[in-house]
């Protein structure tokens, strides 16, 4: 257990005590810096071709990432720094980005999927006012009772409350929606290119669910690290889905 404010760890006793989690760290480490060159280059391609749908794309990969970015910034304070932030930095990057990026998922496939432009703006609409909303909901837990939302278990992890099982949860189930839809159209089509670009994507989903679940329901730290690669080699093919 930890506590909210700074903490003064050694380097020497994090890999030593923590020898685990040092390595679990590095791997996260790789992991974000991969999720932000896949959604770099896609923001960069979005902007030079005037693809806004390439741009939401991006920012939905940035998004994906965003899940970790708490880790990843306790281990790099740890080894650079010898501290660890106060957890609610921690859980504010973790589950903070989700919301704000998955609009954008949503409305990326939304408008590949050519739904009506009615139904659109009201899909648009209702996403980002439920967004702010659980966005707020979620903030203000984390300074009321964070123990809702985690209980850390090391300088680098935290064990999920049952807040936060139904808050992934159903953002998962969100993101696999629109992504399953898109990609059933996808596969469905009559354009070879299209159709593997189906199959990519439909890779990607798979292996995000999958390390998701990990994420989520399990604590052993060779899963998480399984999962956390598993997730990195996943972005790959989001890319391939979209750009290639």
């Amino acid at each position: 257990m930890f506590s909210n404010n700074y903490y003064d760890i050694s380097r020497i006793e994090f890999v030593l005590e923590y020898y685990d989690f040092f390595i679990l760290g590095i791997i996260t480490s790789i992991f974000i810096l991969v999720t932000l060159i896949v959604s770099g280059k896609m923001i960069y391609r979005g902007i030079i071709k005037h693809n806004k749908l390439i741009i939401y794309t991006g920012i939905a990969a940035f998004g994906v990432g965003g899940c970790w970015f708490g880790a990843g910034l306790n281990f790099l304070c740890i080894i650079l720094f010898n501290i660890i932030p106060p957890w609610e930095i921690y859980f504010i990057l973790h589950g903070g980005i989700v919301p704000f990026t998955l609009t954008f998922w949503i409305v990326a496939t939304t408008e590949l999927l050519m739904y009506k432009e009615k139904n659109r703006e009201i899909i648009k609409v209702i996403s980002a006012i439920l967004a702010i909303i659980v966005l707020i909901i979620y903030i203000y837990i984390v300074f009321t009772n964070r123990d809702l939302i985690g209980t850390p278990i090391s300088p680098i992890q935290a064990r999920f409350g049952p807040f936060s099982f139904i808050y992934l949860s159903g953002l998962l189930v969100i993101f696999l929606f629109f992504g399953g839809n898109f990609v059933k159209e996808s596969l469905t089509a009559k354009d070879s290119k299209i159709k593997l670009k189906g199959k990519y994507l439909a890779i990607f989903l798979i292996m995000f669910t999958i390390s998701s679940i990990l994420e989520v329901f399990f604590q052993e730290t060779w899963l998480l690290a399984i999962a956390r690669i598993t997730i990195m080699v996943s972005s790959i093919f989001f890319y391939f889905g979209f750009l290639k």
